[in-house]
Formats: C-alpha cells, sequence, structure tokens
C-alpha cells in the first residue's frame, strides 16, 4: 500500500533532520519548492507541514518560513515506549506479555504506555497516533487482520521507527516479532496423536491462517502426523471465543468419526470438552484432545487437559529487549522472528493414564 504524499514529504522531512541535513533553526525549503519537487499540490505540502508543526518538529516565523524546532530533541528522546495489545486475545496471554515487558524495563530508564485494543475503543491507527503525539517512538504491537487495514501500522515499518510485533505476525506486515514456537508445540501434538493411534483429527481456531501461530500451529500438526494421519480444520473467525457457536464442529467430528481434536487454544478445548460430554460423546475414550496455552485451570479441567503450555511472560521480556535493542542500533539479527521455547504437558485429555511431560523446545 503506497503512503499517502503528504507522509512521503514527511518522511522525507524526517529523514533529512535524523541523518543532520537539517539541523535545529535550519530553514526547510519554501512550500513551492517542496511542491514541485514532489509533484504535488500546495494544500498537501501545508497538509504535511502542519502536522510536523503540530508535534513541534518544525515551527512557522510568520512571512519568513519553516525551520526545524529545538523542541523535537525533548520528543525524540522520550523514555516511554508504546504497548498495544488486542482485545481478543485472552488476558492470560495479554498480562502475561506485559508483566514481561516491565519486568526486562524495571532494569532500564524506559516505562511502558499500555493501550488495550477493545471493541469500540478505536483502531490501532487512532491508538499509534495518539501515543506519537506524546512523542512516542518505539512500539511493542500484538497485531490482527484489523492491523492490515490501518495505514499508521505499515506506516511505522516503512519509516524505520523501531516496532516489534509479540505473539504473532499477520501475513502482509513484515517486521521483527516475537512468538512461541508455534510450529514445535504442534509438531509435538501430533506425534502424540499417532502415539494414541487416532485415525482423523480436526483442527479448530478462532482466527485465520493470515495469523502466523494459528498457521504455524497447523502446519506443525501436519508435520508431526507424517501423512499417516488426515487432518481438516475449521475456523470459526470470532472475536469473542466465549461466544463462538462450536456447533460446527460438534457435527463434523460426528459426521466424519474424528477422533482427535487439537484446539488452538484452551478455551476453545475446554468449551468442546463440555460440549461433547452433554451429547454424549466422551473424552478420551472416544475424542481425544490437546489444548494451546496451558492456563492455570487446565490441570483442573474433567478430565484434565493435555496441552502446550506458553510463556508469555518471556515473550514479553525478550519484546522489550528486542525493541531496545533496535533504539540503540545494536540488534543483529539471523531471522526477523525469534521463538519462544514451549512445553508440552501430557494429561488425560489425550488419552493418557496418567500426566508426563513429553516435550520442552
Amino acid at each position: 500500500m503506497r503512503l499517502p504524499n503528504y507522509k512521503i514529504i514527511q518522511n522525507y522531512i524526517l529523514s533529512l533532520i535524523e541523518k543532520k541535513d537539517l539541523l535545529d533553526d535550519d530553514q526547510l525549503p519554501s512550500e513551492n519548492e517542496l511542491s514541485h519537487e514532489f509533484g504535488v499540490s500546495r494544500v498537501t505540502v501545508r497538509k504535511a507541514l502542519d502536522e510536523l508543526v503540530a508535534k513541534d518538529i518544525l515551527y512557522r516565523v510568520q512571512g519568513v518560513g519553516t525551520f526545524v524546532s529545538p523542541k523535537r530533541n525533548t520528543i525524540r528522546k522520550s523514555k516511554y515506549i508504546g504497548v498495544i495489545l488486542s482485545y481478543f486475545i485472552q488476558d492470560y496471554i495479554t498480562m502475561g506479555i506485559l508483566k514481561g515487558i516491565e519486568d526486562f524495563l524495571s532494569w532500564t530508564d524506559y516505562s511502558p504506555i499500555f493501550q488495550y485494543m477493545r471493541e469500540g475503543t478505536g483502531t490501532e491507527t487512532q491508538k499509534i497516533e495518539k501515543l506519537r503525539e506524546r512523542g512516542i517512538r518505539a512500539f511493542i504491537v500484538m497485531p490482527t487482520i484489523q492491523s492490515l487495514k490501518d495505514p499508521e501500522i505499515k506506516e511505522l515499518i516503512e519509516s524505520g521507527e523501531p516496532i516489534v510485533f509479540v505473539d504473532r505476525k499477520v501475513e502482509g506486515l513484515d517486521g521483527i516479532s516475537v512468538e512461541s514456537d508455534n510450529f514445535r508445540g504442534g509438531y509435538e501434538c501430533g506425534k502424540h496423536f499417532l502415539y494414541h493411534n487416532v485415525h482423523k483429527i480436526l483442527f479448530i481456531a478462532s482466527e485465520s491462517f493470515k495469523i502466523s501461530s494459528v498457521r504455524e500451529r497447523y502446519e506443525g500438526l501436519i508435520k508431526g502426523l507424517k501423512s499417516k494421519i488426515p487432518a481438516e480444520y475449521l475456523i470459526f473467525e470470532s472475536t469473542n471465543i466465549d461466544d463462538m457457536d462450536l456447533t460446527p464442529a460438534l457435527e463434523k467430528i460426528k459426521r466424519d468419526s474424528i477422533d482427535g481434536v487439537f484446539c488452538c487454544n484452551d478455551i476453545i478445548a475446554f468449551r468442546m470438552i463440555n460440549l461433547m460430554k452433554l451429547n454424549g460423546i466422551d473424552v478420551p475414550e472416544d475424542v481425544k484432545v490437546i489444548g494451546f496455552d496451558d492456563r492455570d485451570i487446565s490441570k483442573y479441567a474433567l478430565p484434565s487437559l493435555t496441552t502446550i503450555r506458553q510463556h508469555p511472560q518471556k515473550m514479553g521480556y525478550q519484546a522489550a529487549s528486542v525493541l531496545l535493542s533496535l533504539l540503540s542500533g545494536n540488534l543483529s539479527l539471523d531471522s526477523n522472528t525469534i521463538r519462544v521455547p514451549v512445553e508440552f504437558k501430557v494429561r488425560k485429555s489425550c488419552g493418557c493414564s496418567s500426566e508426563r511431560k513429553q516435550y520442552h523446545g
């Protein structure tokens, strides 16, 4: 997606300031000169300059011209980072990530300013614009499908300002991310289904395969099954897991003789187990179930839930570390995805008679 012309002009001016081609109180080219250089109207140039003036990056002298503001140094040296976590991801994940971010930043002179995305509270674009107006130029973001529609996210990436995605990436948005080792978790589930001689698997998720964590869990499952067992999927794309109608999944389990279910998170797993019980399907005798998260209540479910343990606090800690490395210019990565190890917690919903740990990445 191409940036608006006024944003291109802004990025050009900011790059001159960053490279010190323009210093404090230096005068910018006139509006006519910028209009001619970029092939746009003076109205477009004026819009670009107005926003930078409003942010104290530039200032105007009536009848003389536009200049670089010394005040911008205070803004650029903000010791805050913006943290935007999504409203429909479970609190278990979001609060763990936030705690990890705070744990890391407690050793630095940076502090997080937290924005929690809820329905009706504005888009990521609005959240980021608000934070940038406060001088914040570094962000940790948990993206959603909505992120693809929000131009501020793409502008951040293209402008080179530090941004780290946490928990997942969205197809179509490039950038550095810190995520659980979702593929490995799915792979271990596939191997475990083989161990129990399951004949047909159903993968259930509440988000599309454009979300990296969903896609990689499914791809890992397929790899772990080694083409020995067919696996299908149902994607509900719901913004509220608690309100999802899982009846189609139940009908598919009955109709297609599904005897293994891999749920993309523990909440879906709990709901599927209860739904199957209410319809006379025994877990794990008839259908073996594995979740993903290892929420605190997983071990107390009936039957206790076999699941993949994530470490959201470690994700948050690592994301903050990466972001500060980007800010200092000291980051060197072999990959733009940093993976946090997961653990396979074997309990009873998969058919095992006792609890044991299968995998620690």
